[in-house]
């Protein structure tokens, strides 16, 4: 193989393995914000420790941002980087990091800011206390007897208004310190070992404090006695806290939405009321007034009753006097037929004495010569006026039928017409009888139209009330929902901080975007200790012991941070609404206990 042909295969290979591309590169990056608490002082020192692990090949450029306020130093370790602040951002940039399998990139900035102010103060017997602090633990003045008061007080610096998860943890030596109270009532108090573990699940949005309540009961060797070292750790995720508030933001809304349904048929439903009680009114009045015209037409009827009664004892009282004037009659026309019976006889008399006086005009005619004088003319004269006499009383007698027929019919009528007087009588009264019953019936449904009015009168107010009420928690739930939107708004914006802090990895052209796991607050209480006035300092101890107290105090450091990190799972545990399945979080914690008892105990041991 000539020596050109194997360059050309050596250069190629070189090509080839050159722009090969790179093993993805995974980037995972936490934040934690270590502050010391100086009882009486608050804030003393402030860190950002920040720590980069990329896992993967190749030759990587690393831009990284977290979010530091007033930084004062940046401090680079490992690989060497370029640190600058653009705004509230501290900025370090890696270039040409060479990444084999695992790669750790790590910074600390020093800030003159915490996300969280805390301060701690001391009542000792009710009384403010001065606290005098050393290098590494602060002494106040107190005996077997005294009660003291430690309280911690937490700020939100970082987003005031949006909620915060905050754990603050108490280790209690219950040989040296009796605790009297707690305020407010821990989420868990729990017992391991010799010592006592008193832990708070707080929500911070502006500032809150938690405190205890404590009797010295004896002191230790050294003639002191260790005040409860307190620790303090805040995830810094807005996630779990947004993702809460959005679900508490739509059932809100549901519920706002179902409230405002619920007024709408509410005011339907008394403007139905209103209408229905208008219509009961008007029902009422109209019924009323019936009810009145009823018992006016019943009063008319019993009067046209009486009055028809009145009538009929008139026709009952005619008819009886036609009745006599009948009789009357009755017994005129047989006077007036005796009378012409009478004629009758005179006038067969008259008709006896005619024929007689025929037969002696006869006689006399044979007997022309007696002396005889009889009148015929007389005679005729007689019978003329019995005839006369005859056909008036026969014409009387007819009238007299007549008048007697007519009264004897009138008399009937009359009783026919007093009795239908009498039955129109009747029922004109059963007229009136059922139209008072009509209006009595009328009466009761007006009372029970009242009685349902008076009970629509109370509907409508209760209506009413409900929509008072209705409306003050619509007011309510608004007001919420503000609160809500707000609380948001500002966790939306620590998300967009949290955004902007993930890092750009960029190996072979190709540009990852790392995972920010955690970004947390780890505060810590310097070291207090109680003593008599009248004992030495306690960082003096008597010869031939000084190996004592570092023991008694590292132990007191582990059980305590061994408490936390049980007592922070468990707090978590009951507060799934903000740190629910951030199982990261809990790994950050055990990681950042490990790192304080650490120091801690390389602090206290040196």
């Amino acid at each position: 193989m000539s020596c050109g042909r194997l360059v050309s295969i050596v250069l190629l290979a070189i090509l080839v393995i050159a722009t090969a591309p790179c093993e993805p590169v995974e980037v995972t990056k936490t934040v934690t914000r270590k502050v010391a608490i100086v009882p009486g002082r608050g804030v003393a020192k402030s860190e950002v420790y920040v720590t980069i692990v990329l896992e993967g090949e190749g030759v990587c450029t690393v831009d990284d941002r977290t979010f530091v306020l007033n930084p004062q130093g940046v401090r680079v370790h490992g690989e060497s980087g370029q640190a600058l602040v653009e705004g509230n951002f501290v900025r370090v940039v890696w270039h040409d990091v060479k990444v084999e399998g695992k790669k750790v990139l790590s910074y600390v900035v020093d800030s003159g800011w915490a996300p969280l102010d805390i301060s701690v103060s001391v009542l000792v017997n009710d009384s403010d206390a001065e606290v005098t602090c050393g290098d590494s633990f602060c002494v106040v003045e107190a005996g077997i007897g005294s009660e003291l008061e430690y309280r911690v007080t937490i700020s939100n610096c970082l987003a005031p208004g949006a909620p915060i998860a905050v754990i603050v943890s108490a280790t209690i030596d219950p040989d040296y310190l009796t605790l009297l109270e707690t305020r407010p009532k821990p989420d868990l108090v729990r017992v391991v070992g010799e010592y006592w573990m008193v832990t708070w699940m707080l929500i911070v949005e502006e500032e809150s404090s938690v405190a205890l309540h404590l009797r010295v009961k004896s002191l230790d060797a050294w003639g002191e006695v260790p005040v409860p070292s307190v620790v303090i750790v805040s995830s810094l995720d807005p996630e779990p806290a947004l993702s809460n508030l959005v679900s508490v933001e739509k059932a809100l809304e549901k519920q706002l939405e179902s409230i405002l349904a619920t007024r709408k048929q509410v005011d339907e439903a008394v403007s139905s009321l209103g209408d229905f009680e208008e219509f009961l009114n008007e029902s009422l009045s109209k019924l009323k007034e019936f009810s009145e015209k009823l018992e006016a037409a019943a009063n008319a009827s019993f009067a046209a009753a009486s009055a028809l009664r009145n009538a009929s004892e008139l026709a009952y009282a005619a008819a009886s006097d036609l009745e006599t004037a009948a009789s009357s009659i009755n017994a005129l026309s047989a006077t007036v037929a005796k009378i012409k019976r009478r004629v009758d006889t005179a006038r067969e008399l008259v008709e006896e004495v005619e024929s007689i006086g025929n037969e002696t005009l006869n006689l006399y005619n044979v007997l022309e010569n007696l002396p005889v004088n009889v009148s015929s003319e007389l005679i005729e004269e007689a019978t003329g006026e019995a005839h006369e006499m005859r056909e008036k009383l026969l014409a009387i007698l007819s009238q007299l039928a007549r008048l007697e027929q007519d009264a004897e019919e009138g008399a009937r009528k009359l009783r026919e017409l007093g009795a239908a007087l009498e039955d129109s009588a009747n029922k004109t009264e059963t007229l009136g009888r059922l139209l008072l019953e009509a209006r009595d019936q009328l009466v009761e449904t007006t009372e029970l139209l009242e009685e349902k009015e008076r009970e629509l009168s109370v509907k409508r107010e209760e209506y009413s009330k409900w929509v008072s009420q209705l409306e003050e928690a619509t007011g309510k739930l608004r007001a919420n929902l503000t609160e809500i939107r707000t609380k948001k708004a500002l966790l939306e914006s620590l998300r967009d901080v949290r955004e902007k802090e993930m890092p750009l990895v960029t190996c072979g052209g190709q540009t990852v975007r790392g995972v920010l796991v955690s970004d947390e607050v780890h505060a810590r209480v310097l070291t207090l200790k109680a003593k008599p006035s009248s004992n030495k300092p306690a960082w003096a101890p008597p010869s031939g012991k000084q190996s004592e107290q570092p023991v008694m105090r590292l132990g007191f450091t582990l059980g305590g941070l061994v408490c936390l990190l049980g007592s922070a799972c468990v707090a978590l545990r009951f507060r799934k609404r903000n740190v629910e399945g951030d199982y990261a979080l809990l790994e950050e914690i055990d990681r950042l206990i490990k790192e304080v008892e650490k120091a801690s105990r390389h602090h206290n041991i040196t």
